[in-house]
């Protein structure tokens, strides 16, 4: 699997939206409002911290892989894949 891959491309998103959610949930439970509802949650931080965790996720899935690397993965702790 290559950067140009389909399946590559699947895992960098499936990395990104993951991250995503754990961007919200971290600022969710960082708030310095003490217990919060959803109602007033600073949604404005909370979508921003999960957007930089969505970047960083998907600078890094790059980052691992190769354009001339047949084996990447966007996780570089596995090994590499030989189709």
């Amino acid at each position: 699997m290559s950067l140009l891959d389909t399946d590559f491309a699947v895992e960098v998103a499936d990395r990104g939206i993951k991250s995503f959610f754990q961007g919200v949930i971290a600022v969710f439970a960082i708030s310095d409002a003490g217990p919060v509802n959803a109602f007033e949650f600073d949604w404005a931080a909370g979508l921003g911290g999960g957007l930089a965790m969505t970047i960083l996720s998907v600078a890094t899935s790059l980052a691992s892989g190769s354009i001339f690397k047949k084996g990447a993965t966007p996780a570089s702790i596995l090994p590499p894949r030989h189709d």
